[in-house]
């Protein structure tokens, strides 16, 4: 059976996507084509923009080759919308990267009545173009000027596209009846979101701050500590207070940014345009720009220090290193001391309690916050 070269340089990059919609697929090569760049302006029927390519003189666009038999190109037509807003081009110029021969391939652009240069894609549609470019190893700078692409919350969580997008990435739902914030369930979020999205004054966020974010701190992280401190024996219990902490600043650093936590070994799994792998760069972007901390960690060097020394000796030997202490101290006046290196326990929720004030006053007026809010309960609601 005759096979046909196949260049893709958006979501259908991801080989499992690909893969679903042609069995026979199989990737070959990393390729680029010559004065070609790549934006996110094909208009597509759920309102968002999708991957296209365009001329542009000096730019480079990079993408995977794919074979796969010639039966199967009918049904890619139909996947890419060939007639409804992408026309094929049959004879499209590439290079291989490795060894920068040229070959001839087949793609899909997008035709020029169907490009609007003011659309956003999805957010999950860009992690999927985000991980094929990781998955294949595309030159680091590439990948990551994809991945500083501006997106946009979906507001239809139970969109198809959407649903098999996250199955992809391997983001399974949870059952709707299971907490995330206090008493607050999945299903609970689903209603708060879908209102997020459709009323855009403050109220709503007001409410999603108060009942979905304080009360996800209040009942697991501000209620066991209060609990852990009424035991009031000054025996050891500052050492679970502060791992606590640490574990609260990890969380509270991810909302800001609406990124997730994901385990990676060796490069593998590829990371998404909103998750992350290492703990230490969060932790401590966190401690050096967030108020109030930044005021404690004004001195290079010293937020790493208390990585290092507190946030990991707590988590992984139940000690801290590198001469800090941790006490109770109550007429200290701030919560962390590192020029003495000491952690006063009980000063830390004013400190806490500062971050969580400006932060309810900023998410109701901060878009780029909004979003990371979302994609940040969204993701507490997959598995």
């Amino acid at each position: 059976m005759a096979t046909i070269h196949y260049f893709a340089y958006g979501s259908n990059m991801l080989t499992e996507r690909l893969r679903a919609r042609c069995a026979s697929a199989k990737s070959r090569h990393v390729a680029y084509a010559h004065d070609w760049t790549l934006t996110f302006s094909k208009r597509s029927q759920d309102g968002s923009g999708k991957a296209t390519i365009s001329p542009a003189a000096g730019r480079r666009v990079f993408g995977v080759v794919f074979n796969l038999d010639e039966s199967e190109l009918s049904e890619l037509d139909r996947f890419e919308g060939v007639g409804k807003g992408y026309d094929r081009k049959d004879d499209f110029l590439v290079h291989i990267a490795d060894s920068k021969e040229p070959l001839n391939v087949v793609t899909y652009i997008a035709n020029p009545s169907h490009i609007d240069t003011n659309l956003e894609p999805f957010d999950w549609y860009l992690s999927l173009v985000v991980i094929g470019t990781r998955q294949h190893k595309f030159p680091p700078e590439y990948a990551s000027s994809l991945e500083a692409t501006p997106s946009k919350i979906d507001p239809k969580t139970d969109r198809e596209s959407r649903r098999e997008a996250l199955e992809l990435l391997g983001m399974k739902p949870l059952p709707d009846d299971t907490r995330i914030a206090g008493k607050k369930t999945v299903a609970d979020w689903t209603a708060m979101r879908d209102r997020l999205t459709r009323d855009t004054g403050p109220a709503p966020w007001k409410d999603a701050f108060d009942d979905f974010f304080k009360t996800r701190l209040e009942s697991r992280y501000f209620g066991p500590i209060r609990a852990i401190e009424k035991l009031d024996e000054n025996a050891g219990e500052g050492f679970a207070i502060v791992a606590l902490h640490c574990s609260l600043i990890e969380f509270l650093a991810a909302t800001l940014k609406g990124k997730t936590y994901k385990y990676q070994r060796r490069g593998k799994p590829p990371l998404g345009p909103f998750e992350y792998s290492n703990s230490s760069d969060m932790f401590i972007e966190f401690l050096e720009s967030a108020a109030p901390f930044k005021t404690m960690f004004s001195k290079a060097g010293t937020a790493l220090n208390f990585y290092r020394s507190v946030r990991c000796g707590l988590l992984h030997e139940a000690r801290t290193k590198g001469n800090w202490k941790i006490r109770v101290c109550e007429s200290a006046t701030r919560a962390i001391d590192v020029e003495e290196m000491v952690v006063c326990r009980n000063k830390m929720q004013e400190a806490f309690d500062q971050f969580v004030d400006w932060y309810g006053r900023q998410l109701p007026i901060d878009t780029a916050l909004q979003q990371a809010f979302i994609r940040k309960f969204d993701s507490l609601c997959q598995e």
